[in-house]
């Protein structure tokens, strides 16, 4: 009996917690709409890309550890090596599909 009490009070509780929010989704209003400050102009890239910083040395050759850290010695550009090594795999595939076909009859 208790049990199945629980159950129940268990499966109420999660169908309940399910379709809570299901009726909120009245739109609040944009108090920044027309702010230019905040959005920039209608029309015109953002301010933030009419920025440009110095490079200096220093950053560079600290990025390039960071690369080599996280990528290894590739620098992150072995791409044409994944993709070579994916094509190789997808040529062993259908080899194997064909020698299947073969070998059936």
């Amino acid at each position: 009996m208790l049990k199945s009490l629980f159950t129940i009070a268990l499966i109420a509780t999660f169908l309940t917690s399910c379709i809570y929010n299901v009726g909120e989704t009245e739109k609040t209003r944009d108090v920044n709409e027309n702010n230019e400050y905040v959005y920039g102009e209608k029309g015109k890239p953002a301010r933030q890309t009419q920025n440009t910083y110095p490079d200096t040395p220093e950053g560079a050759e600290r990025a390039k550890k960071i690369r080599e850290k996280l990528y290894g010695n590739s620098g992150g550009s072995n791409l044409a090596e994944i993709s070579a090594s994916a094509a190789d795999k997808k040529e062993k595939k259908e080899e194997k599909k064909e020698e299947k076909k073969t070998q059936s009859f």
